[in-house]
């Protein structure tokens, strides 16, 4: 027989039960798998219980954002109005971008609304993350690093922001 490689495979839980992430053997004649069955932990199970029966989960996912914190900036720009258009936003820590998202939508970066003032969002993060239309996205930057902190100011200052207050 030869061996073609392992691949890995995530199934979601069934009860208190479930196949974890194991590795799948391929025989090169028969195309076999094989799969070992674990158990997972009490936590494990019960954080998958909370994101599958989460309405912000499933809420996030109908309104198109990365993950529901989306929900937590909306919810305090709609009480304290921090955010408005035309606004230069730097977003540390902004992977997975659901924050950006929110963002793009209230500061008008991308001039969706040509009444409005344009506005400048700016994400960066030291994780990878994919980008989201109408914000500059700095990703595997570290803050702390000055060519990070120099793209930044390049950036702001290309949008009329010539100085920082410290």
């Amino acid at each position: 027989m030869q061996k073609l490689g392992t691949y890995y495979l995530d199934v979601a839980l069934r009860g208190s039960r479930g196949i974890s992430t194991s590795p799948i053997r391929m025989n090169g004649k028969s195309n076999s798998l094989f799969l070992k069955s674990t158990r997972r932990k009490k936590s494990s199970h019960e954080w998958l219980q909370r994101q599958l029966h989460d309405p912000y989960v499933k809420w996030a996912r109908v309104e198109q954002y990365r993950c529901r914190s989306a929900f937590k900036l909306l919810e305090i720009d709609d009480k304290h109005k921090i955010l408005s258009p035309g606004m230069n936003v730097v977003d540390c820590g902004a992977a997975p971008g659901s924050w950006t998202q929110v963002l793009v939508k209230r500061c008008n970066p991308a001039i969706n609304d040509p009444s409005q003032p344009a506005g400048s969002i700016i994400s960066l993060d030291i994780q990878d993350f994919l980008p989201v239309e109408g914000a500059h996205i700095l990703a595997k930057s570290d803050i702390t690093a000055k060519e990070t902190q120099d793209a930044v100011l390049n950036l702001l200052q290309s949008t009329g922001v010539f100085s920082l207050d410290n």
